[in-house]
């Protein structure tokens, strides 16, 4: 596998059918919170399941998607945050998502270093435009890397930006 490559399309084999009781859960939420995670291995397969995606569509729920902190070699190799958005787009359709909150802290130098061994970067948010979208996307930023050598999220931080949400 040459992880240069780009990721052309995901597709279900064979197709899967959402859980009713998950789909009513989807119709009456408030908010709908999307990822962060492996996009094209782990998030797009869940809206790939028939069923999920118009749920998502038509629930009145605020949606959330919470951008990743770093790229991932193989999958999503050179993304910026609008890359991201741009897989969104392209799976659930344009204009669904509500939110995107992005971390705006860059990691200290000699985290980044050993992450880039592994051909991983820091998501670029700086480049997150909402072109073409039918609704206006509202962007947050914050700060929410924990403390720690692993690049993650602090589940403190971004638990109070999502509440205030």
């Amino acid at each position: 596998h040459d992880g240069f490559l780009k990721i052309k399309r995901v597709w279900l084999k064979p197709r899967a059918r959402a859980n009713p009781r998950a789909v009513h859960a989807i119709k009456v939420a408030d908010v709908i919170v999307i990822g962060p995670g492996d996009v094209f291995t782990s998030i797009i397969p869940n809206i790939l399941v028939s069923g999920i995606r118009t749920a998502i569509c038509k629930s009145r729920a605020k949606k959330v998607y919470i951008t990743n902190l770093t790229t991932k070699y193989g999958e999503t190799h050179h993304f910026s945050a609008r890359n991201f958005l741009s897989v969104f787009d392209r799976y659930l359709g344009r204009g669904v998502l509500d939110v995107v909150v992005v971390n705006t802290e860059k990691p200290a130098a000699s985290t980044l270093k050993r992450y880039h061994v592994h051909h991983a970067d820091w998501v670029d948010y700086s480049v997150l435009i909402s072109t073409k979208s039918k609704k206006k996307l509202i962007v947050v930023t914050s700060k929410l890397l924990r403390v720690g050598k692993l690049l993650r999220h602090d589940p403190k931080k971004l638990a109070d930006v999502l509440s205030r949400l």
